[in-house]
């Protein structure tokens, strides 16, 4: 078996860090007998190119994150076996840090600025992002909720809100 990774590697693609978001096709929208509803196999699914707005642990800063896309847009046009789907970053702290995490915002919003996003998800909140910024991520398409999911909010005031979405019985 192979992956994504060891598929852009072969291929002389050789980043510090690759964001990967799953990126298959949703069962839901695809007819009964389709084999991608079986499988994981054949196209890989595409790469999500992480900026980093300040976390500093995750991501091509600034100054690097067009190149880095340049680069993964060019190898994909030369048949490098892979695609961009997605661009996003990560609040490390929306739950404590309300104006650092407003500033990641703007800096995404500003890098997001200089790219063509066509076709591309755009997703940079966690939980603590989603319920504590919804008003100021209109340009987001796509999500990350991780705690939320499990009714869990990493913000005291939205707890009331959230509920898990499955329980596991035995």
């Amino acid at each position: 078996h192979t992956n994504w990774a060891l598929e852009a590697r072969k291929r002389g693609y050789d980043p510090a860090l690759i964001g990967y978001t799953d990126q298959a096709a949703d069962p839901r929208d695809l007819v009964a007998d389709d084999p991608r509803r079986n499988t994981y196999e054949g196209v890989l699914p595409g790469l999500n190119a992480i900026a980093d707005t300040g976390m500093g642990r995750m991501g091509a800063p600034d100054g690097e994150f067009s190149r880095l896309v340049s680069e993964i847009r060019a190898r994909a046009a030369a048949g490098g076996g892979i695609r961009l789907s997605g661009v996003a970053t990560h609040f490390p702290s929306a739950d404590e840090e309300p104006d650092f995490t407003r500033e990641q915002i703007r800096a995404f919003h500003k890098i997001l600025a200089a790219l063509d996003r066509d076709g591309l998800a755009i997703h940079l909140a966690n939980s603590a992002g989603h319920l504590g910024y919804r008003d100021e991520l209109g340009f987001s398409t796509a999500s990350r909720p991780g705690l939320a999911l499990y009714g869990v909010s990493p913000l005291p005031e939205f707890q009331s809100h959230l509920r898990p979405v499955m329980t596991w019985k035995t």
